[in-house]
């Protein structure tokens, strides 16, 4: 248990240094690597909290408990969070994994409803993990910094809230 929460604390600092130091001098593969550190500090929250197989499962499990802090919350949170939400939510996300290409794309249609916005956020990791998302493409680049901005602070209040952060 004490591994896991100095896993979450150990990614999601990292998270926060290329959050407060992104000023493009670390090109291209900025936002992609704070999405990354984000998501491994996810994980290792999600596995702490729901210890479930499946990613999925998990995911779902963490947006049924905050989803109705999210939503009542909302105005309140950083600018920042809920600009690039915003933002995310002008753009349909294709499934680029192979042998998905029949797949409906995946959108945010209601930028306060957690489990839609973590499905699309989960469908860009997805893409840069197994799909070929590609960091010098100004649509996936900005798709990639909207949800790593989003993701990052989204996990900075929870673990504010949940005592996992000061």
């Amino acid at each position: 248990m004490e591994i896991r929460r100095n896993l979450i604390k150990t990614w999601i600092s990292k998270s926060k240094k290329g959050y407060e130091t992104r000023d493009g001098i670390g090109g291209d593969f900025q936002f992609a690597e704070i999405l990354i550190n984000c998501w491994i500090s996810f994980e290792a929250y999600s596995c702490l909290k729901y210890p479930r197989e499946y990613v999925g499962q998990r995911i779902n499990d963490f947006c049924q408990d905050h989803k109705q802090k999210y939503k009542n919350e909302f105005d309140e949170l950083p600018d920042d969070l809920r600009s690039n939400v915003k933002n995310l939510s002008y753009y349909q996300i294709v499934d680029m994994r192979p042998n998905h290409e029949l797949d409906a794309p995946k959108q945010i249609n209601d930028i306060k409803n957690l489990s839609n916005v973590m499905g699309v956020v989960y469908q860009i990791r997805n893409n840069l993990f197994h799909g070929g998302k590609d960091v010098q493409d100004m649509k996936d680049k900005n798709v990639i910094e909207h949800s790593a901005i989003f993701l990052y602070r989204l996990l900075e209040w929870i673990f504010h809230f949940e005592g996992y952060l000061p």
